[in-house]
């Protein structure tokens, strides 16, 4: 469906949709989504009574006095409200367009040529495809999409639009937001506090975000992980969340539960993974644990490790984009270490690492009094950060506190 939203925003413009207009199969749009369809209509009647650019305000204001009925369906709110957070350049924008419309030409062509050897078109059909498609670059035919060089447009995409912010300072110093297209990795050993990082992470930007936040559940019992994110959501306990649990409930299901799902992956493969993400279009999907999704079947672990990261980090480039974060154990020479490396990746050697934006360790020692410390190393950062991230931590190591209580972590040092 984001295929055919983008285009609703590029198509505003009076000279794009003149252009471009002819690209869109109305009768494929019908037949498989038909909200969009009825927003189509009214794009297509928008254009027919004015010769004026268009906005998706006005859009939107006549596609409910079309539709009035529309107004109490919160899918088309929910179209609008996609659409008005697409961030698309002008010049990406028309380098899409113009790679639709040839994309479209080309298959045209393939189509005649069958046509042709099967005798249902004639020779001079078969030439004015062909001339059709004359001058298409190769790469836009194979379904590569050229990428803007305009350097506002890439400034502001990756750098200064901030995207998903931890609770965390030391984080936010180091690593900076996660964006669409960000993939990274937390290394940890059991019981060390890895479903306490996905609650603090996930329940901290569920209020940031527009776009549902996934998490692929595979380290404990799913309920029991649910129940830990309301510990987080909320900063309370668990006898907390007991004694007054229908209030706690009626919040959460009004702020939280639109914007956020939660799946268990026993039994769970890639293909079931791709067709959530491609349903819901996340901002951020957590996987806990990306190695215990089925599908991949290389004969080496350590390949077959590398190949679901591979999977993982291109699946961070559809629809929208959205981040990844994988959950990933540190093998036995991390037991009671503080400074956790990519050395220390289970069954690892370099092909899983290499396909980390950033790589995060979680350490811990065996001192008692140490209990309630975390050590975090950054062994692998390639973010660009935010205006108030410090280069100087880029690979920093940190000390922070857990608190499993309400499954959330607190900064020791004051980095403001």
């Amino acid at each position: 469906m984001y295929n055919e939203l983008i285009l609703i925003i590029l198509l505003l413009t009076k000279y794009s949709y003149n252009k471009y207009n002819s690209i869109i199969d109305i009768k494929y749009i019908k037949e498989n989504y038909k909200e969009i369809y009825y927003i189509y209509n009214t794009l297509i009647e928008l254009h027919t009574k004015t010769e004026n650019d268009l906005t998706l305000d006005e859009l939107k204001g006549y596609f409910y006095a079309k539709y009035p009925d529309a107004l109490n369906k919160i899918e088309y709110e929910a179209l609008f409200t996609q659409a008005s957070n697409l961030q698309i350049g002008s010049a990406t924008g028309e380098e899409i367009l113009a790679a639709i419309k040839q994309r479209k030409t080309a298959l045209e062509l393939s189509e005649t040529a069958f046509k042709f050897t099967q005798g249902f078109a004639t020779l001079e059909q078969l030439k004015a495809a062909t001339e059709a498609i004359n001058g298409v670059p190769e790469a836009v035919v194979s379904g590569a999409i050229p990428v803007s060089l305009d350097l506002g447009e890439i400034i502001e995409s990756v750098a200064l639009k901030k995207g998903i912010r931890w609770r965390l300072q030391f984080l936010n110093k180091s690593l900076g937001s996660l964006r669409p297209g960000d993939f990274g990795m937390l290394i940890k050993r059991p019981e060390t506090g890895g479903t306490a990082f996905c609650a603090d992470l996930e329940m901290f930007a569920v209020d940031q975000v527009d776009r549902p936040i996934i998490h692929f559940n595979n380290e404990e019992e799913d309920k029991k992980v649910v129940f830990r994110m309301y510990m987080s959501y909320f900063g309370c306990t668990q006898e907390q969340l007991r004694i007054n649990w229908r209030r706690y409930n009626e919040i959460f299901q009004e702020k939280v539960a639109t914007k956020y799902k939660f799946f268990g992956i026993e039994y769970c493969n890639k293909q079931d993974v791709e067709a959530i993400v491609e349903e819901y279009n996340p901002s951020l999907v957590v996987y806990d644990q990306l190695s215990k999704i089925k599908g991949f079947e290389n004969d080496r672990l350590d390949l077959k490790l590398g190949d679901a990261a591979q999977w993982g980090r291109e699946l961070t480039k559809k629809g929208s984009g959205h981040a990844g974060v994988a959950i990933h154990q540190a093998d036995g020479t991390a037991e009671g270490a503080k400074w956790l490396d990519m050395g220390h990746t289970a069954n690892a050697k370099t092909a899983l690492q290499a396909e980390f934006d950033w790589i995060l360790g979680m350490g811990k020692t065996h001192n008692p009094n140490e209990e309630s410390i975390r050590y975090l190393n950054i062994s692998k950062n390639k973010l660009l950060g935010d205006d108030d991230s410090d280069p100087e931590m880029r690979h920093a190591r940190g000390e922070v506190l857990i608190k499993p209580e309400v499954m959330r972590f607190q900064d020791i040092i004051n980095y403001d």
